[in-house]
């Protein structure tokens, strides 16, 4: 999939959520580029993140007995050159060999290999692929478990074929198994299932890839406080809320007792906060404010249009699909830009108004941070 879409991030964010995925592997199609997408109660547990290069990532987390080490791959296609192959296949192993012995290690990603039923390779392929013979990709990752002693897991549990295929060619009739997952054999018993997703919807050809892990998490070694988390006052702005703010706010403020002060502005306080967190709601970590129901819809309309296609697979659900994806395209864009606009005017009215604190406040909401880079010649 590609993360350079106006709403692919918040997409695949709902897709993960939808499909409790809590650590995904994602590989960028057409620029190259490869990295994790991580679930915030998995964070804490992060020991290392590492992107190696364009195609390779690797992402260490401290679970129970021991460490789990994902590398994250995306292969080159089967018409590269042989020396671009060899160049790939060199730098995963010598990442593979970076890491720590007492490690389960786990290989997944885009390898653009089709793995076959090979009886030769059984022990390393299982009898379940999707394909009866390999391609030339699916050799070098068959001789890169074998020498490794890994087994390919994605090739391993019996499902239909539907739930095999990992991604759909352009003439929208070919299917083949081409995402893997691989693990040492030692540790093959942590893997319970792998299956393909076809409902998931990221606006991509491929299908969701799924693995279920058995691991353990460490303790908890860091808390995150949600007592500071701001309330989302964007939705004090529509009328209806606005309303309902205050008419609940009237019944908590009456039914308080005259007290002395203190104890009166305490009771007021708490009333303020559970009002606010009833009817507003606290602002999400990381929540893109331009992403409205509006967004929510279109994609939900190209979901189902996708659906429609991927069943029927008619030149009629094709059109319908294609229409419903311009169609989300445009909506999503406009939003965001509508979004982005009204920052714009917000900002240059507190400019206008001499509300510099505001205008500054505005300002760095949505400006990114830029590090200042020093130049070192040399040690000294």
């Amino acid at each position: 999939m590609s993360l350079y879409r106006t709403e692919a991030c918040q997409n695949l964010v709902e897709v993960l959520d939808v499909y409790k995925i809590k650590v995904a592997g994602i590989q960028e199609r057409h620029h190259n580029g490869c990295g994790f997408a991580v679930h915030e109660t998995i964070e804490p547990y992060i020991k290392e993140f590492n992107p190696i290069s364009e195609r390779l990532a690797v992402l260490r987390i401290d679970t129970e007995p021991i460490n789990i080490a994902l590398i994250c791959t995306y292969a080159t296609t089967e018409s590269a050159d042989e020396d671009i192959k060899d160049t790939f296949n060199e730098d995963l192993i010598q990442a593979y060999e970076k890491l720590p012995e007492n490690t389960i290690k786990i290989v997944l990603g885009d390898f653009n290999a089709k793995c076959g039923r090979e009886i030769q390779f059984s022990h390393t392929l299982g009898k379940e692929s999707l394909h009866d013979t390999s391609n030339g990709n699916g050799l070098r990752l068959t001789l890169f478990a074998t020498v490794k002693n890994m087994i390919i897991s994605s090739t391993t549990f019996p499902h239909k074929k539907i739930y095999k295929g990992t991604w759909k060619s352009p003439d929208d009739v070919t299917i083949n198994q081409i995402d893997h997952v691989l693990i040492q054999k030692r540790s093959r018993s942590c893997i319970r299932d792998v299956r393909s997703y076809r409902r998931a919807d990221c606006d991509t050809d491929y299908f969701l890839v799924v693995a279920k892990f058995k691991l353990k998490l460490l303790s908890q070694k860091r808390l995150r406080s949600i007592n500071n988390i701001p309330y989302n006052l964007e939705r004090l702005k529509d009328d209806k809320t606005q309303q309902e703010y205050s008419v609940k706010m009237r019944e908590y403020v009456e039914n308080i007792e005259k007290e002395d002060i203190e104890n009166e502005w305490s009771k007021i306080s708490k009333a303020i906060k559970k009002v606010a967190e009833q009817v507003i709601g606290k602002l999400k970590s990381g929540n893109k404010k331009w992403y409205s129901e509006k967004c929510r819809e279109a994609i939900e309309k190209r979901l189902m249009s996708r659906d429609n296609y991927v069943k029927l697979n008619d030149a009629n659900t094709k059109k319908i699909y294609g229409i419903e994806r311009k169609n989300c395209k445009r909506i999503i864009q406009r939003e965001k830009r509508n979004f982005l606009n009204g920052i714009l005017q917000e900002a240059e009215k507190d400019c206008s108004q001499g509300s510099i604190r505001n205008f500054f406040r505005t300002i760095r909401q949505y400006k990114s941070f830029n590090p200042s880079l020093k130049a070192i010649k040399n040690r000294d």
